[in-house]
């Protein structure tokens, strides 16, 4: 953010470092680049993808099949909302999701196959 600090005075300007101290003071205490602010989106982000058909090697999956895995997501986590059950039942049922449209992928991958 701060750059380079000996360019704004090069061109005559030494009032826009402070300000650009400033800035970054001001953007830190706000919680700007915060590395920790999408960690509670991993989870739903990845059974979403994997209930889409999307393959966790790579190369197959498809646009509508993420959405309509997100969509399931949203309801689900509407469904344990409305339920009253805590967050953390929310994490199981996401990650017992995961597992199963990993494991029905590959089942049904390994069916292809055979054909």
């Amino acid at each position: 953010m701060l750059g380079n600090e000996r360019e704004p005075t090069q061109v005559g300007d030494p009032v826009e470092v402070e300000r650009r101290q400033l800035k970054g003071v001001a953007q830190s205490q706000v919680g700007i680049g915060d590395p920790t602010q999408g960690v509670a989106y991993t989870l739903s982000s990845i059974t979403a993808v994997v209930l889409g058909g999307t393959s966790l090697f790579g190369g197959r999956g498809a646009y509508v099949g993420a959405l309509l895995g997100a969509a399931l997501i949203q309801q689900i986590t509407n469904a344990t909302t409305f339920l009253d059950l805590s967050q953390a039942w929310q994490y199981w049922l996401l990650g017992l999701l995961t597992l199963a449209g990993a494991a029905i992928y590959s089942q049904a991958r390994r069916v292809r196959r055979a054909e």
